[in-house]
């Protein structure tokens, strides 16, 4: 009779509300009541609502993955090369032809993680095709922005907008051009141009890309 009495408060105890606010799935001393991410891998540091804390991202990448402002990668410093000598030759042409060369010598601008400032290393990409573009009024530009596999959809979609508009703020304040003709939109990281697996397909992907036409 003891031992059923015994049996019948453990299972009360158990059953109640406290002992329940405190199981811990991923066992990471965040209740499942209050946690947020309760999937989290085991050992990883949370903060109080059960979630990694995203300032320490950064900190735990290695330095391929967040390159300095100055140091984007070898293979991006090149393309950035190669464009502004294409751009250079597109313009020479006429004002349609100057158009349809840019759209296809163009690269995106690349951005560090979870950054939504222009590099200084990519200014010259903007340097190289804001005369031309400025003597042609009737040119307009669609900034789309892009981010990484890395982050969530609703921090990568406001991110990939914000490079987009950190693009059209240069545009507008240091090269005066017309607002009414520069689109931005963001697309988050539904368009890889690169495997979101490796730090260079990373640093690839965290891009603003031009689509220039003329009316």
């Amino acid at each position: 009779m003891r031992l059923f009495i015994t049996i019948q408060i453990l299972c009360f105890f158990l059953l109640s509300s406290p002992a329940l606010a405190w199981v811990d799935t991923d066992m990471d001393g965040v209740p499942d009541k209050k946690d947020a991410c309760a999937d989290t891998p085991k050992g990883v540091e949370v903060m109080a609502n059960g979630c990694k804390d995203p300032a320490l991202v950064l900190t735990e990448l290695n330095s391929d993955e967040a390159p300095t402002i100055e140091a984007p990668t070898t293979a991006v410093a090149d393309e950035l090369i190669n464009t502004i000598e294409y751009v250079n030759r597109c313009e020479q042409l006429g004002t349609n032809d100057v158009v349809n060369c840019l759209q296809q010598v163009i690269q995106p601008i690349y951005f560090e993680f979870a950054k939504a400032e222009v590099m200084l290393s990519q200014r010259p990409v903007l340097d190289s095709i804001h005369n031309i573009i400025a003597q042609n009024n009737n040119v307009t530009l669609q900034l789309v922005g892009h981010a990484d596999l890395l982050g969530s959809d609703a921090l990568n979609q406001a991110l990939s907008l914000a490079r987009a508009n950190s693009v059209k703020a240069i545009l507008v304040t240091d090269f005066n051009f017309n607002p009414d003709n520069i689109f931005v939109k963001g697309m988050s990281n539904t368009q890889p141009a690169a495997d979101n697996a490796t730090s260079e397909g990373r640093q690839r992907n965290r891009r603003v890309e031009f689509i220039i036409s003329a009316e």
